[in-house]
């Protein structure tokens, strides 16, 4: 999840903020989410500058590592698999080197862009290769939404500048395979985030006379065994020690509940930011882009609101706002 990986002062419009910082846990998504948001944006003249700004992280791999911890502490075994470091650092490298020479790009002056085109086909290199190599890793979706909207950025640069509809209409396919598959990343990992997905109630009747239920998470016991006749003041028993239990179990589903949901929600707005971007670029060639066949419908859920302040260890992203 490594939206943050090189930090930036991502500016947006207030309305868009949450007033309160986050810390690591949700920060991962929100600089990803920021960076879709604006783009294709242009402020003061300077392209790309709405979401690009000073590197200010310094220690990018701890913060990569903290992050994939943080969401697979949440998810199955299968995901519980570790990142190649040779790959978290072809990642981390991937990410810091566009960052850096799409803000150099974004500073030069009109006239220089043209000499500096190498700036951009760098980039542009190294988002094709980016993108698919992390999603072959679900822990790292927000590596894939961050690398998506660098993406843009470059191809609309490109476009920009020497007005080649070709460098919109090449991310087609990346962009097809992307939603596609982040949708059904964000599915599977929204699921084992779940309560549902670890918790169980369990029910039985021994002999004729005797209801059971027990809570159990993964399989194992956390609550002890409930035992009652058929009905309990008149209603079912099964009901009646469901709720109880339900209520004894809250302090840890509720919390994981929120988790998940503050998962999807981002996951979710980055995909739609991406289309909507994307569909965007597409606009100014005299095309359209939707979400392609095949692929798993955008949840309708809230939208993330992206905070003012993201807090996680070696930085703090902070917010413009106008």
């Amino acid at each position: 999840m490594i939206c943050g990986l090189i930090a930036t002062t991502l500016p947006f419009s207030r309305s868009a903020a949450a007033q309160e910082p986050v810390t690591l846990g949700s920060a991962a998504a929100f600089v990803g989410l920021a960076l879709l948001q604006g783009a294709i944006s242009y402020v003061g003249g300077r392209l790309l500058a709405s979401a690009l700004g000073d590197p200010v992280i310094s220690d990018a791999q701890s913060w990569l590592k903290n992050a994939i911890a943080e969401l697979e502490a949440f998810v199955s075994a299968e995901l519980r698999r570790q990142l190649d470091e040779r790959v978290m650092e072809q990642m981390r490298a991937d990410l810091q080197g566009i960052n850096t020479n799409l803000y150099q790009y974004s500073s030069l002056r009109a006239s220089n862009r043209l000499r500096n085109k190498y700036l951009l086909e760098t980039c542009d290199t190294t988002t094709a290769s980016l993108v698919p190599l992390s999603l072959n890793y679900d822990q790292a979706l927000f590596v894939t939404t961050t690398a998506m909207a660098y993406r843009l950025f470059t191809l609309y640069a490109l476009y920009e500048l020497d007005h080649d509809r070709g460098h919109i209409r090449s991310a087609r396919p990346t962009m097809d395979d992307f939603v596609r598959r982040v949708s059904a990343i964000r599915d599977k990992v929204g699921h084992q985030m779940s309560p549902e997905a670890h918790f169980k109630i369990n029910c039985t009747i021994v002999g004729e006379t005797t209801y059971t239920c027990i809570g159990v998470r993964d399989g194992a016991p956390i609550t002890p065994l409930y035992r009652a006749p058929p009905t309990i003041n008149g209603r079912d028993a099964f009901e009646v020690m469901r709720e109880s239990i339900k209520r004894r179990i809250a302090p840890l589903t509720e919390p994981m509940q929120k988790q998940a949901d503050e998962f999807l929600k981002s996951a979710n707005t980055s995909i739609q930011l991406a289309i909507d971007g994307y569909d965007k670029m597409c606009r100014r060639i005299g095309e359209t882009y939707s979400l392609p066949a095949g692929a798993p419908p955008l949840l309708k859920i809230g939208v993330a609101k992206i905070p003012a302040v993201v807090v996680m260890p070696g930085a703090i992203v902070g917010s413009h706002t106008r």
